[in-house]
């Protein structure tokens, strides 16, 4: 397989979002036949690295047996969530960074089917700035009317990150069935991967 990602650390993965976790939100996506998909930064344990990957290599990516589920949200609750999951960030007013070991939290968003901006100095609850769609096409976020079906963990779609509980369809499959089929499908033209989705505004950068 050519593609190979870098492990981060267990504190970027609290506080920014990683290749891996890109990817295995890009699988989610894929096998949930989703619009957006999140995984959190704490369910991902290990890297996917170069190499022909057996389902037992693809199990160890993730912290455990995760469940996949789904469910369909409006804008205002995707941003609910999507604050939620925002609310540890910590910013570090003399050095003007993000302050990794205060902001660690396994809930922190890997996210696939959007791009997200945030303000990590913004009062808790009003952080995020904008979400646009992969053509660039900002998201309504106080639209009603539109629906998005949203894939993640059965954890996070049950309020297991300190968010909202959400009325979650549980779906045939775990995060690594999903990761493996991904890869056996689409890994050997994979020569690289954006997965720089979550960006923070208002701060130095790392």
């Amino acid at each position: 397989m050519p593609l190979a990602l870098p492990e981060p650390t267990r504190l970027e993965a609290g506080c920014n979002d990683t290749p891996t976790g890109s990817l295995a939100a890009d699988a989610l996506r894929s096998a949930a036949e989703a619009d957006l998909a999140i995984v959190a930064g704490g369910e991902v344990a290990n890297a996917v690295w170069q190499g022909l990957l057996s389902p037992e290599d693809v199990e160890s990516v993730f912290s455990g047996d995760l469940r996949a589920a789904a469910v369909s949200v409006t804008g205002p609750q995707l941003r609910t969530l999507l604050e939620e999951l925002l609310s540890h960030v910590t910013v570090d007013m003399q050095t003007e960074r993000i302050d990794e070991e205060r902001s660690a939290f396994e809930g922190f968003p890997n996210v696939s089917g959007f791009l997200l901006r945030y303000d990590p100095t913004a009062p808790v609850g009003q952080r995020v700035v904008r979400v646009t769609d992969a053509d660039g096409t900002a998201l309504d976020l106080e639209d009603t009317e539109s629906v998005y079906r949203l894939a993640g963990s059965t954890a996070l779609l049950s309020g297991g990150y300190g968010g909202t509980e959400q009325a979650y369809e549980e779906l045939p499959f775990c995060f690594s069935d999903a990761l493996y089929a991904y890869l056996d499908r689409c890994g050997a033209d994979m020569k690289s991967l954006d997965w720089d989705r979550v960006t923070a505004i208002g701060v130095h950068e790392r």
